[in-house]
Order: structure tokens, then sequence, then C-alpha cells
């Protein structure tokens, strides 16, 4: 498995941990229509992501 495919299976599982029970999440799912994650669940998806990866997105950009 490359890196890229290692990141999005990684990516996968953080969603999946945060969506609602039952959900099937896919490599292209809306996190809102689909997986039904809050604006609030999106913000500790990046704080995840921010932890994992060791990066920060600015607050600009998540705007």
């Amino acid at each position: 498995m490359t890196q890229r495919e290692n990141y999005a299976v990684r990516l996968k599982e953080l969603v999946n941990q945060l969506a609602e029970e039952g959900v099937v999440v896919e490599f292209d799912s809306d996190l809102v229509d689909d997986v039904g994650l809050s604006s609030i669940e999106i913000m500790e998806l990046v704080e995840h992501i921010e932890d994992e990866y060791d990066i920060s997105f600015p607050l600009n950009d998540l705007a």
C-alpha cells in the first residue's frame, strides 16, 4: 500500500469513529450529508488529524 493509500485508510478510520452508528463511510462520502457529522464533530476530526500527523490547519482555511 502506498503512503497516500495509508493516509486515506487512516482518515476513513477517524471519520468512522465520529460517524453515526450504522453509517457506512466511503472515500467519497460527504461528511455532513452522508456521514451526519455536525460542525463540532468536523472540528474534532480536524483536531484528530492535526494531532496524529503533527500538522496545523490555519483557522482561515477552516471557514
